[in-house]
């Protein structure tokens, strides 16, 4: 993160470079999950809100020309700790996706390279 953060360090002149080349810049978001019962990936799709704040706060600060999301995982379900509700990990990445394509800046530079 420190070298991803340091506006003089070589990721702004990475991406002037790229942009002055003609070539677009993507943010890749990985998430993956093979272990039982895939409590990693549970866990990251309830933090989605927070996972696609930081997300967009990244593109459009750095003038990234997309994002691909990169989730994969076997479809389980995922039980809330706090509440006891069970869903689907995949309608969890559902309601993700669909959460960042409402967003105004991102659902023209959105790519979902695999779904769960």
């Amino acid at each position: 993160m420190a070298i991803w953060n340091n506006p003089n360090g070589p990721v702004p002149g990475f991406i002037q470079t790229a942009h002055a080349a003609g070539t677009k810049v993507v943010l890749t978001v990985i998430m993956m999950d093979s272990t039982a019962g895939t409590p990693n990936m549970c866990s990251a799709l309830r933090r989605g809100a927070l996972t696609i704040q930081r997300t967009v706060s990244q593109v459009v600060a750095k003038g990234i020309d997309g994002v691909n999301i990169d989730y994969e995982s076997n479809n389980t379900s995922c039980t809330d700790p706090s509440t006891g509700a069970v869903q689907s990990s995949q309608s969890m990445f559902t309601a993700f996706i669909r959460h960042l394509l409402g967003l105004s800046r991102i659902p023209q530079r959105l790519h979902v390279l695999r779904l769960l």
